[in-house]
């Protein structure tokens, strides 16, 4: 049994933090019960180390944890890699993600960090902001929701669910789209040329029947007809 409620710490940071805030709320009527926690642990990106990558969270209300804290919580020990997605080894802090592998944070792991959280609960709630969980509360890991009340097993399954990345695809960083400006008696322009240093990356439709780019009459905010041409002063 201890094995198992420590298993349900090391998958809830958040709850941890939140549901001891009551504690500190004097004056609740100033605050507001959290209804929403989203804790995030960005996707690994190539050519960047765990020591790149930190945990934050989402809430509602906004701030009720301490963003500027929480960035301050080392998690770069605790990243495993894979070849083939099956068997994973543990990452230094200093390795670097690479395009092609798989990447995943094992929750069993986290226990350090969820009890780190549980005995310093003042230092990382926003108390001015915070007054408790409110009863029909939702707790979220990067944005998968968590079913608060499933059994141990549904729980653990669906956190190693949000922690696993799969694998390391490339990321789009720089992309921009030039659209021809339309001229007056002209046909309408429906393709859309990408350019930046990431254009490569990204496919558009070229198909005028699915043309990219669609044209509104800014004055009535429709679409304009199939085959209309420009008009001057519109």
């Amino acid at each position: 049994m201890k094995k198992l409620l420590a298993m349900t710490l090391s998958l809830f940071l958040a709850l941890g933090l939140i549901g001891n805030t009551s504690v500190y709320a004097e004056e609740a009527n100033q605050k507001q019960l959290v209804t929403w926690v989203n804790v995030l642990f960005p996707q690994p990106e190539a050519g960047k180390t765990p020591k790149d990558v930190y945990f934050s969270a989402e809430t509602e209300p906004k701030n009720a944890i301490k963003e500027e804290e929480l960035k301050k919580i080392d998690i770069s020990d605790y990243w495993k890699v894979s070849e083939d997605g099956k068997t994973y080894t543990g990452m230094k802090s200093s390795d670097t993600f690479e395009l092609g592998k798989y990447y995943k944070l094992d929750p069993m792991d986290l226990m350090d960090i969820a009890m780190e959280l549980m005995g310093n609960t003042e230092a990382y709630i926003n108390t001015d902001v915070a007054a408790g969980l409110a009863d029909n509360y939702t707790i979220a890991i990067n944005d998968v929701e968590i079913p608060m009340k499933g059994s141990l097993l549904t729980v653990y399954t669906k956190v190693t669910e949000a922690l696993d990345y799969g694998v390391c695809v490339d990321k789009v960083n720089n992309i921009e789209v030039k659209i021809a400006n339309p001229v007056a008696g002209g046909n309408q322009v429906t393709d859309a040329e990408l350019v930046g240093e990431d254009k490569d990356k990204v496919e558009i439709v070229k198909d005028a029947t699915k043309a990219s780019v669609v044209w509104l009459d800014n004055a009535t905010t429709k679409e304009m007809a199939k085959g209309a041409k420009y008009v001057a002063g519109k």
